[in-house]
């Protein structure tokens, strides 16, 4: 009960307060990870430039924290206004060394599966549901991206969809969507 306590006075205290807990308690490091955390529940709109930091340095590190973080990550991948969107991961997922990326990135997708390729299905619904527009809508462009990120995944059946949703995004131009 106390981790639910804390999560929602992180959640909570910038909205009444304009300020994070670890900004609050500087150098305490669980009010960093839990300030951390919760950027990823709280409104975008909170997540401002030092929590961005903060959630970097963490995912840059080596520690228990990355992959719980990483999780979290996925639940606002493809959130457009979230600043901590898949934008955002893949730039944190291209600068780590590749073997500490494979270990931790393909392990998550090997652990929730189910979830991810129930993710990838949703993204392929989206993705067909457009009648090509002028612009690619942000949501559909970083499911392409998140796609990009499930092909390191040890799970065959994960890279298998993921390929399929990035055959089926072809229609769109992929310099539009980071694809190199």
């Amino acid at each position: 009960m106390g981790d639910d306590i804390l999560r929602s006075c992180c959640s909570l205290l910038p909205e009444i307060s304009g300020k994070h807990l670890h900004q609050l308690l500087p150098g305490n490091r669980s009010a960093g990870l839990a300030s951390a955390r919760a950027c990823f529940e709280m409104s975008p709109s909170l997540v401002k430039r030092p929590q961005v930091q903060l959630v970097s340095r963490l995912l840059m590190r080596k520690s228990d924290s990355r992959a719980s973080l990483l999780a979290l990550a996925r639940g606002v991948a493809r959130v457009p206004s979230h600043p901590l969107n898949m934008a955002f991961l893949d730039g944190i997922l291209s600068s780590l060394p590749c073997l500490e990326r494979d270990l931790i990135w393909s392990e998550l997708l090997r652990r929730d599966m189910t979830d991810v390729v129930d993710e990838i299905d949703a993204m392929r619904a989206e993705l067909n549901e457009l009648v090509i527009p002028p612009a690619m809508p942000a949501r559909v462009a970083l499911s392409i991206v998140c796609a990009k990120w499930m092909l390191t995944s040890t799970v065959t059946g994960i890279r298998d969809q993921a390929t399929r949703l990035l055959f089926e995004s072809g229609r769109f131009s992929s310099s539009r969507h980071g694809l190199r």
